[in-house]
């Protein structure tokens, strides 16, 4: 469920459906705080920042990389705490 929402907000955002995207990616976020998982919530901060820096909404997107990235961090996952460094790395640019 929440891994598939994810995935199909990744696909909505690169055919530029951003508010279809945001949606699934807050459904996304919803179930796996509710779940605990950590790598699915910092997945979908990620997704959700990336989208809302690409709708000018640089602060909240920021926030929300910051956020996927920390999580990340303290999980351990380096490759994932990579990707997401990568995405506010273009952000920047």
């Amino acid at each position: 469920g929440a891994d598939a929402r994810r995935s199909l907000a990744w696909a909505r955002m690169a055919m530029g459906q951003a508010e279809s995207a945001l949606a699934l990616v807050e459904e996304a976020l919803v179930v796996h705080r509710e779940r605990r998982n950590v790598r699915g919530e910092a997945d979908a901060l990620a997704a959700r920042g990336l989208t809302r820096s690409l709708r000018g909404e640089r602060d909240g997107g920021h926030a929300d990389l910051a956020n996927a990235y920390a999580l990340h961090a303290v999980s351990g996952d380096a490759v994932r705490r990579e990707k997401v460094l990568e995405m506010a790395t273009m952000l920047a640019g």
